[in-house]
């Protein structure tokens, strides 16, 4: 490994089996919270009612939507074909031994990326569904009747 400055990152690579793991976080369901507290259809107060919020919208969506696709905003095809530029030789700088069947493999990744990961969710055309309009519409009559309940039995 002949980088400058970059002795930690040389030797957790030799140390490897090649394979990392690098998790993503799924955005997507604190986005749509985000677009509909801005939009006025939910009341969010504190961190802990988002928390809710978010778990509610990811429960809705995973149980009821039987894993219908989101609305999503992905990059171009020149920002993608840019991106994957800059990614192949990044991979050629940094790993010179690659066969080309790697490469092969980093672009099925990629081209998975392109669809899902790389993608943001399209807030306005999700909040103007009339399924996600209907279950903001519910969520907030559900949490209306449990905010009265509270205040009658004197809840905390």
């Amino acid at each position: 490994c002949n980088m400058p400055n970059a002795a930690q990152m040389c030797n957790a690579s030799r140390n490897t089996d090649g394979s990392t793991t690098n998790p993503s976080v799924n955005l997507a369901y604190s986005d749509l919270a985000h677009g509909a507290r801005k939009a006025g259809l939910i009341s969010i107060s504190n961190d802990e009612r988002m928390k809710q919020v978010v778990k509610s919208i990811e429960s809705y969506y995973k149980s009821s939507l039987n894993g219908r696709k989101l609305y999503r905003i992905c990059p171009s095809s020149n920002i993608l074909e840019n991106l994957w530029n800059l990614t192949l030789a990044a991979e050629s700088k940094f790993n010179p031994n690659n066969n080309p069947r790697d490469f092969d493999e980093l672009r099925l990744d990629f081209d998975m990326a392109a669809r899902n990961k790389l993608c943001a969710l399209d807030v306005a055309k999700t909040l103007n569904d009339p399924t996600w309009k209907g279950f903001f519409g519910m969520y907030n009559r559900r949490n209306k009747l449990y905010r009265e309940n509270k205040v009658k039995k004197g809840w905390p």
